[in-house]
Order: C-alpha cells, then sequence, then structure tokens
C-alpha cells in the first residue's frame, strides 16, 4: 500500500467509522448495556477493517496489483452512510464474493454492478426454483472459489521468514475451521497487536565496533565484546506509554548486565521518531538512577521530531550539552578523552577503535 498523507488517512477513519456513529445514534434512546450495541458495534467495526484489508491483499497480490485501502474504507464507509439512513446492515468486503468474483475473471466493479441485478431478479422471480438446492451445493461453489485464494505454501514460507506473523495464519486458519471466521479474523488482529507491543517492550541492541571490519555493528547478534568502559546501546522502537516502562527497566537490565567499569550509557536514538510524554517521564527517571550509579547517560543522532518533544517538555534541560552527538565516531573520540586511561592501558583487553591502539 503506497504512503498516504496523514488529512487522507484521518478522513477514511471518520468516514469509515461515521455510519456506526450513526447508528449508535439511532439507539439512543435505549440502554446500551442491556443491548450490549456499543461492544457489538465495535467489533463490527474491527472485523469489517480487518475482513476489507485481508481480502483486499489477498486479490492484489494474486493479479500483482496495488490497492489502496484508504479508498477501499472511504467507499465502504460512503456505502454505511446512505445505508444507515434505510436500516441496512452495516457494509463490509466479502470474502465469498469477492472470491467468486476473482474465479470468474471479474476485472472492474461492473461485475457487482451486474451480480446485484441478478440477484434482485432471482429473489423476485426464481426463488422457487433455489428452494430445494442444498446448501451443501451452495458451500461447495463458494469454498471452490476461496480455495483460489487459499495459498498453503506461503502460510510454511511466512513461518520460516516471520514467526510471529506465520502463528498469526496458521491460528487464524485452524480457528475458522472451528469458529465463525470474522471471530477468527477478529483474533489474528488481537494476536497481531500483542506480538507487537511485546516487539516494542524488547526495544535496545548492544552496540559495538568490529575492528577487523572497522565498523560499527550489533554485538548482541555477532557477539562481538564492547568497550568495558562505554556501553552503546540502539533504540530500535517508538517509546510511548505502551512500553515506556518496560523500556526503562530493560535498560537498567543491559547496565547490570555490562562491566561494572562502565563510566557513559551511550544510547542511539537514530531509530526513534516518536516519543509521548509518559516516555519523557521514564526517560528523566531513568537518567536520574543511571547517575546515581556513576554512569553518565549520553545520546546521539537524536530525530527532529524527538528532539522537538526533547525542548518542550524540558528534558534537554536536563542532558549536558556536551554528552549529545551527531554520531558515533564523534561520540566515541570526545568521549575518549574522559575515560580512565589507565583503565584502557593496563586493564582493557579490547582494542576496538583507534584511540585504543593509539593509547597502547
Amino acid at each position: 500500500m503506497s504512503a498516504q498523507h496523514p488529512q487522507s488517512t484521518h478522513a477514511s477513519i471518520w468516514v469509515r467509522f461515521f455510519p456506526f456513529l450513526l447508528w449508535l445514534k439511532g439507539y439512543g434512546s435505549r440502554d446500551f448495556r442491556s443491548d450490549g450495541l456499543a461492544g457489538r458495534t465495535v467489533i463490527i467495526a474491527l472485523v469489517s477493517f480487518a475482513e476489507t484489508y485481508s481480502v483486499g491483499k489477498a486479490i492484489s497480490n494474486k493479479r500483482k496489483q496495488k490497492v489502496d485501502i484508504d479508498q477501499e474504507f472511504i467507499g465502504q464507509g460512503l456505502a454505511n452512510l446512505i445505508g444507515s439512513f434505510f436500516h441496512c446492515y452495516p457494509v463490509s468486503g466479502s470474502f465469498s464474493r469477492s472470491a467468486i468474483n476473482f474465479a470468474v475473471g471479474a476485472k472492474t466493479g461492473i461485475s457487482s454492478i451486474i451480480s446485484s441485478r441478478f440477484v434482485i431478479l432471482s429473489l423476485l422471480f426464481l426463488t422457487p426454483l433455489f428452494t430445494n438446492i442444498p446448501k451443501a451445493a451452495l458451500a461447495a461453489l463458494v469454498i471452490n472459489a476461496v480455495l483460489l485464494l487459499f495459498t498453503p505454501k506461503e502460510v510454511f514460507a511466512l513461518l520460516k521468514k516471520n514467526r510471529h506473523d506465520g502463528i498469526v495464519a496458521v491460528t487464524v486458519f485452524i480457528m475458522a475451521l472451528v469458529i465463525k471466521p470474522d471471530y477468527a479474523l477478529l483474533l489474528g488482529v488481537m494476536m497481531s497487536l500483542i506480538f507487537f507491543l511485546w516487539k516494542t517492550m524488547h526495544p535496545s541492541v548492544r552496540i559495538t565496533k568490529d575492528p577487523e571490519l572497522n565498523m560499527f555493528v550489533n554485538g548482541d547478534l555477532t557477539n562481538k565484546p564492547d568497550w568495558p568502559q562505554i556501553l552503546q546501546l540502539r533504540i530500535d522502537s517508538e517509546i510511548y506509554f505502551g512500553n515506556a516502562q518496560f523500556f526503562a527497566e530493560h535498560i537498567l537490565e543491559r547496565l547490570e548486565e555490562s562491566s561494572s567499569s562502565v563510566k557513559y550509557l551511550l544510547l542511539d536514538f537514530q531509530a526513534v521518531n516518536f516519543i509521548d510524554i509518559t516516555g519523557i517521564d521514564e526517560l528523566r527517571v531513568l537518567m536520574e538512577d543511571i547517575k546515581s550509579r556513576g554512569v553518565q547517560p549520553a545520546f546521539i543522532n537524536i530525530t527532529p521530531p524527538v528532539e522537538k518533544v526533547f525542548i518542550s517538555s524540558g528534558l534537554m534541560n536536563d542532558i549536558d550539552p556536551t554528552l549529545i552527538f551527531d554520531g558515533k565516531g564523534k561520540a566515541t573520540k570526545q568521549l575518549f578523552s574522559h575515560l580512565d586511561q589507565e583503565y584502557c592501558r593496563n586493564t582493557c583487553p579490547n582494542t576496538l577503535f583507534q584511540e585504543c591502539i593509539a593509547l597502547k
């Protein structure tokens, strides 16, 4: 899906949910607690989002086309908006009808217009002829069409490429055989959200320098040693209320696991483009805790959006301006002059930087 302007995205979300707000308003004189309409409405909206996106992506991938999800949501939102004035059922993407259209080679929306006319004519004049058709025959027709969109090889490939996505795909498939497909799809959305939150709760990786390659690498992945007096961590996710506390606890755990001779904690914010007020509060407490341990916090590659929040929240005033750097090389060169030179010369077992070579 191509990137959309934020206003376009907000507009599509508003148009999508507005019909459901109208639907709720229509029941304003009734008790939501007794009827449970509010909860059901939210479920319908979420399932509609997921179902529309899923079937759209499945067919677009088969035809090697790009799908504009915002446009899909706007179209269905307008359909719900108009239908709400006539007490219509909520409109959403249909797996079965979309699969049948795809199976017969339909290319444009004209196919839906033609098929809807045939449905109306059938309801008016041909209903007696369809009365005795077994439901199993109708089910077989739908299953045969949906099988064209079923690619089990991609599911197994997904398990190898991305374990979390593969688990979600397999779970949704199995649950769709046991419960209603809509509920299975909603379960998949919830699982994806849980996996996303789990990933954001482990946001940092250790960065060190490989003297053989003369470049900075992922110390956790390559199992390379780091500078005993400088612990450098790269933050790989946004910092918000959902993971702010885990972020702070994780940083402290990494600090406790490192050498006791650490003098600087160098945090790389290059991949962080958003931080909310909860993240700011946790970061402020984290800095105070780090300083109480005799370690100075330093920052590199702070992105403009995060820097703006740092300034507006007053956190920038709590950071030593001499400990803010634009790059890893500048940071290590500047911090090296403040390290324990005797420790580097006589005790440190690693020779990672040019400064180390010159000193030893």
